[in-house]
């Protein structure tokens, strides 16, 4: 085939032109013939709708398609060049107005928000494909799971019973990643929603009936999903889980970081009872600390795989760069029927308080909970981390017994503003926090500020009996405003002098039978007065 024959053809290719009689007689047969099915296919996709997109179009290109002839005509001395620069402008102007209007219509409530982000999530999918852009740049930056628990949906009619949407929204996290990438903390404290919606005791397991235990099974498995599928979390800096047996074996914990790198805050209170073979070794530990270069808090509560070794492997790692360190009831155990008998139980040394006053210096806050430490150990810690302000020593059966604890840390932590002691376990011996060593402490404090209105702010003393109207009265009196206790009746006897200068009884919420500072559960306690 010539040249000109070829460019002839071409032409008509792309202008649609029939083939009449007088063309085709025009080629000779076995140019028609080699081309025949070319021209045969373009007068079949003739027939298709004109202005019909080729292709699934991004909102760029539908605006520019539709507001191109405007922008040129208004602009009539602008070259093509110009003009798409206009129209790409003007674009960008349109994104910035829907995201104003987006946000000045999306719920104040943050609970409600990320429902209203579901439905603009839809919108985005059959009208502006870059939609989820915009809502991205205001969603909420924080979960708490157990809002959802007994959620109002939004236009709920009056009387509408709420419901359960924990799974469902978890679900819808874990497929729609432009919800999360820019969430910065998650929480899920079961126990704390619970404490919000009855007086009764608390209970352990997510499920309230007994036939809810398919959904607690759904609800842990997306959670589990959440925290371990690779760059799912990518901004996230605080994750607080207690409750729930989330993490079973080590290969579920190991995966965190890769699931959340940028994590500053970790509060893991969600542990089943690892079998040996699948236990979190300290090389193990020490390694997932290595992915998370970022770290300045780490809560470890009711572990039963965690031992001393595990706290000598990763103070190197990350002990310069903490300024939270928890280890709450942590024991170590390889069977649940030692836990049971109450044998074969390891727990925390002064092996690992050692190990911590050699390896941090910036401790603001320290509990070490139900352990075998004394003040040896103690001691060493205190004298490390001067700034420590929240100090939780309860269940610690060998401080008990002892009139110095007091003076160690009334000498060494002279801003403390809050301490605990609760007594949890019973004991023959009289405990450390008693009227006589809190009276000495609010005596030091207030000798070391030169104030009658100490440092000290909160006294934490569930279940410890020890701890009476003498003392709180004088600890109320020189500023004390909150109080951790169940005794009602100790409240009510408290109550004048707590009217009068203003302080609340509280008691914490927490699964784990003891406050946590480096979960938001410690946000949630309730008011008792």
């Amino acid at each position: 085939m010539n040249d000109d024959l070829a460019s002839k053809l071409g032409v008509m290719i792309k202008s649609n032109d029939a083939i009449t009689p007088r063309k085709k007689k025009a080629w000779d047969d076995e140019d028609f013939e080699l081309f025949g099915k070319m021209m045969k296919k373009k007068r079949v996709n003739a027939s298709k709708d004109s202005i019909a997109p080729k292709r699934n179009s991004s909102s760029h290109s539908h605006y520019k398609r539709c507001n191109h002839k405007l922008v040129t005509e208004a602009n009539p001395s602008a070259d093509n060049h110009q003009i798409m620069r206009l129209v790409a402008s003007k674009f960008k102007e349109l994104d910035e107005v829907v995201t104003t209007i987006v946000e000045f219509s999306m719920p104040r409530n943050a609970v409600h928000a990320w429902e209203w982000m579901g439905v603009l999530g839809q919108v985005s999918k059959a009208v502006l494909n870059n939609l989820h852009k915009n809502v991205a740049k205001i969603a909420p930056t924080q979960v708490t799971l157990d809002d959802f628990k007994r959620y109002n949906r939004l236009g709920a009619r009056d009387g509408e019973e709420p419901n359960d949407v924990r799974e469902g929204f978890l679900k819808s996290l874990n497929e729609c990643d432009w919800k999360r990438k820019n969430l910065k903390e998650f929480h899920f404290n079961y126990a704390a929603s619970e404490e919000r919606n009855n007086d009764d005791s608390v209970s352990s397991d997510i499920s309230d009936e007994e036939g809810d235990e398919k959904d607690s099974k759904s609800i842990l498995k997306q959670l589990h999903t959440l925290i371990t599928t690779p760059g799912s979390l990518p901004s996230l800096e605080w994750l607080d889980i207690i409750g729930g047996e989330v993490i079973k074996d080590y290969e579920t914990f190991r995966l965190i970081p890769a699931a959340a790198p940028a994590l500053q805050q970790l509060c893991l209170g969600c542990f089943g009872t690892i079998r040996p073979q699948d236990t979190i070794t300290p090389q193990g530990l020490k390694q997932l600390f290595q992915g998370l270069p970022n770290i300045k808090s780490v809560s470890f509560g009711h572990t039963n795989w965690l031992r001393d070794d595990h706290v000598l492997a990763i103070m190197p790692v990350i002990g310069g760069k903490l300024n939270r360190f928890e280890l709450i009831s942590c024991i170590g155990f390889d069977d649940e029927e030692d836990w049971d008998d109450g044998h074969n139980l390891e727990y925390l040394q002064n092996a690992s308080l050692f190990a911590i006053a050699k390896h941090c210096k910036k401790l603001e806050s320290f509990a070490i909970v139900e352990s075998s430490v004394d003040l040896v150990g103690l001691v060493e810690v205190f004298k490390a981390n001067p700034n420590i302000t929240t100090l939780n020593l309860s269940d610690n059966g060998n401080l008990n017994g002892r009139e110095d604890v007091i003076g160690v840390i009334s000498s060494n932590l002279p801003s403390l503003r809050e301490l605990r002691g609760y007594q949890v376990e019973a004991t023959n011996e009289r405990h450390w926090l008693n009227d006589d060593s809190l009276i000495a402490l609010i005596s030091a404090q207030a000798v070391n500020s030169g104030s009658s209105n100490i440092p000290l702010k909160l006294i934490g003393f569930v279940g410890n009996e020890a701890v009476t109207e003498r003392a709180l009265t004088q600890a109320i009196q020189m500023g004390v405003t909150v109080l951790e206790t169940t005794n009602s009746v100790l409240i009510q006897q408290l109550k004048p002098q707590m009217i009068l200068h203003g302080a609340n009884a509280m008691r914490s919420p927490s699964l784990m039978q003891h406050s946590v500072d480096g979960s938001k559960d410690k946000e949630a306690a309730v008011m008792i007065m």
